[in-house]
């Protein structure tokens, strides 16, 4: 993901960016957070 909005310019997906931040990034978060918890304070989560 890094790669493709550094050198993509404009020809990122705006919406798959916004999918991925809703739908992937949560899970990662949780994965991280199994790995090693306590470590740091969870993000708020929007209802």
């Amino acid at each position: 993901m890094r790669h493709r909005l550094i050198h993509g310019y404009l020809k990122v997906n705006l919406a798959t960016v916004w999918q991925a931040i809703e739908r992937d990034l949560p899970k990662l978060a949780q994965q991280l957070d199994d790995l090693h918890p306590g470590n740091a304070p969870r993000a708020r989560r929007r209802k």
